[in-house]
């Protein structure tokens, strides 16, 4: 997938939270709620992971210094237990 692609897709799952969100915005109460989804819309879309080449003094960190694969989505909290400690989470 090119970067003009996957910016597309970002732009897309951004403008289906908001639409979301404007349709209904008691659904998500929490800002975990707001992560999940957005979380969820941008896994649907993107590849798990990327190539990308490291460079600079840190090149030689690494296995194999001509590629590295790593995720796109990162997750701020990746436990299913939300921050507010209800272990609850609306979106999985």
């Amino acid at each position: 997938m090119d970067y003009t692609l996957m910016r597309q897709k970002i732009g897309e799952s951004m403008r289906r939270l908001v639409s979301g969100y404007f349709q209904n915005p008691f659904t998500w109460l929490y800002e975990a709620d707001l992560q999940a989804e957005l979380s969820q819309f941008l896994s649907g879309v993107l590849p798990e992971t990327i190539a990308t080449r490291p460079s600079g003094k840190h090149a030689g960190w690494f296995r194999d210094p001509t590629e590295i694969r790593t995720p796109i989505v990162h997750r701020e909290y990746p436990d299913t237990k939300r921050f507010d400690g209800s272990g609850t989470c609306s979106v999985h």
